[in-house]
């Protein structure tokens, strides 16, 4: 069951975006972030998308591309670079995942935006 009280339940939520925020760059799993907070990887993952709408491991996602945009437009790292950067297997998941949450490659992101 979901923790009943919507305090305890964003406080929960907080807890996962800060550790999130703290370590996005790292190999994250579910059980990292639900060892993090002492709850179980299945508790965690249904509270979060409770009150996010979101899994965890999307709001993962979302966060490292949110950096990524950042990282296209304000440095001169190349793509590969930033996909290791932000813990994807490689360049190719990188990109892919890029695109579906943007709309476009990254390529084609940094073209436009700088």
């Amino acid at each position: 069951t979901l923790l009943k009280n919507t305090t305890q339940r964003n406080l929960l939520v907080i807890k996962v975006m800060n550790f999130i925020k703290r370590n996005y760059f790292k190999k994250i799993h579910l059980n990292d972030v639900a060892d993090h907070i002492f709850v179980s990887p299945g508790h965690l993952n249904k509270t979060f998308k409770h009150e996010r709408g979101e899994t965890v491991m999307q709001y993962l996602e979302n966060y490292r591309v949110s950096v990524a945009k950042k990282l296209l437009v304000y440095t001169h790292d190349s793509i590969d670079e930033i996909a290791a950067h932000l813990s994807f297997c490689d360049q190719f998941h990188f990109s892919k995942t890029f695109k579906k949450r943007v709309g476009v490659s990254p390529t084609q992101y940094k073209k436009h935006h700088t």
